[in-house]
């Protein structure tokens, strides 16, 4: 079996490719391994906005997609003495249903001309002459021009660049529950509510996402995400650290049931990357494009901040689709590079290399930097920017008389304001690196070895605060 493009995992970013690629007239072949029912059965929070709607040419939304319509939210402290409104804008959040996403956005593919091939398993790649020339399926080859990786962490078992292994520090171990409660007075079901909390879940957040009603009670999207490099993300059980929230927080699991408890989807875990982007999604040997391209959580694309993923995978579909397009007609290799130069100059190295320095500076600090830094300095309008990927503007006048205000409450004060200062001092190292991000593969080690650099100061900063 032969084919221009194959692409491996029908999640977001590979149903999206395989969309995108196939309504350039290009002969594409998806591989899934799940059944084609059990297609968006992963854990997620399952929030999306009307800019991921739109990528995935699901908007206006149709019926049985969004359940709920989220209209702001919450950013709740340790001490939950501070809340932090988060404004959406234009970018309206909805509530999902994460199957009904998945069998849509496989429904398009079809649409568009891809053949998929549910229930597959994918074998090793296909070398010759360090190019890319298809994949084993079903211990039978498929032969192809170029091979998208769009398996998310399964695909660190291949031997390439994206399939080295990250480092604990680098990973959200989740685990989340879809559960029906009694609705509490403090609850607006049109807001997202994340906790921090560093006793619970250190370096990462608690989440808690109404998905409507059923039956007359709240129907939530419940879970929490723990930094890899945690003691309790190896040696506690993730659904006990989930519990003591519950039992601290009693008025808001109210007659708490598991929703639909037979079906394994409603209370499972998983793992999400969080760090900076790849440093390219064209694999490159011998300074050239092999015709090996990733997509989605496998090239980290994924929000280093709170670990969304959905709307970035898309994001990588659509910015590979021209590239590879353009590669299959010409048979020019150096054509893939503009990918990178699409995404990681655009959007994967401005915004998610900036998110990436601040949060390895919230996932390091205590609970009580949190809770000063929250009731102190941070405001809705600087959550909107570091999430975006602006940073903190340490040179606002405005902000002086925080920041002093900061330096006087303690030794906690003064470690807060010192790890705001070297976030904010990267953030602008990392946005300059990436502003400088190489227009040709030949230079792409050099520049790699210059980020890595960064890096590494970075976390020495870090590490004697």
């Amino acid at each position: 079996m032969e084919c221009d493009v194959l692409v491996l995992g029908a999640g977001p970013a590979g149903s999206c490719a395989a969309r995108f690629l196939a309504e350039k007239n290009l002969n594409v072949i998806l591989v899934e391994q799940h059944k084609r029912k059990d297609v968006g059965k992963k854990v997620c929070g399952e929030g999306l906005t009307t800019i991921g709607l739109k990528r995935a040419g699901l908007y206006p939304p149709p019926k049985g997609l969004c359940s709920q319509y989220l209209s702001s939210g919450q950013l709740i402290s340790p001490n939950k003495q501070t809340r932090i409104p988060l404004i959406f804008g234009q970018k309206d959040g909805y509530a999902i249903d994460r199957n009904v996403f998945g069998q849509l956005l496989i429904q398009k593919a079809e649409q568009a001309g891809a053949k998929i091939l549910f229930d597959s398993t994918a074998g090793d790649l296909i070398w010759e002459n360090s190019k890319i020339h298809g994949a084993v399926i079903n211990e039978k080859p498929i032969y192809a021009k170029a091979v998208i990786v769009a398996t998310g962490m399964s695909a660190f078992r291949f031997k390439t660049p994206a399939g080295q292994s990250l480092a604990n520090k680098d990973v959200y171990v989740c685990y989340r529950e879809r559960i029906l409660v009694d609705k509490h007075e403090s609850i607006n079901p049109e807001h997202a509510y994340i906790y921090l909390n560093q006793r619970i879940c250190p370096g990462g957040y608690i989440w808690y996402f109404p998905l409507g009603f059923k039956d007359n009670k709240l129907f939530v999207n419940f879970g929490l995400g723990v930094q890899g490099s945690k003691p309790e993300a190896k040696n506690t059980s993730l659904k006990e650290l989930l519990d003591r929230f519950r039992k601290d927080n009693p008025e808001l699991f109210k007659n708490y049931e598991l929703f639909n408890a037979s079906d394994s989807f409603n209370a499972s875990g998983g793992i999400v990357p969080i760090r900076h982007v790849l440093e390219s999604l064209a694999d490159v040997k011998e300074n050239e494009p092999t015709g090996l391209i990733y997509a989605g959580d496998v090239g980290s694309t994924v929000d280093p901040i709170h670990g969304g993923g959905m709307r970035y995978s898309m994001d990588s579909a659509f910015y590979l689709a021209e590239p590879v397009a353009e590669f299959i007609k010409t048979k020019d290799y150096s054509k893939l590079w503009q990918y990178n130069l699409d995404y990681i100059k655009n959007l994967g190295g401005s915004k998610q290399g900036a998110e990436y320095i601040f949060s390895r500076a919230l996932q390091t600090a205590s609970d009580e930097e949190i809770n000063l830094l929250m009731k102190i300095v941070l405001d809705s309008t600087d959550i909107e920017a570091l999430i975006s990927g602006q940073g903190y503007n340490f040179e606002k006048a405005k902000i002086l008389g925080k920041l002093a205000k900061l330096a006087l409450a303690g030794s906690e004060g003064r470690k807060a304001l010192h790890r705001l200062f070297w976030a904010y001092s990267f953030s602008k190292k990392i946005k300059k690196l990436y502003a400088d991000y190489p227009a040709e593969p030949k230079h792409l080690d050099a520049w790699s070895q210059k980020l890595c650099s960064l890096l590494s100061d970075y976390q020495q900063k870090l590490s004697k605060i």
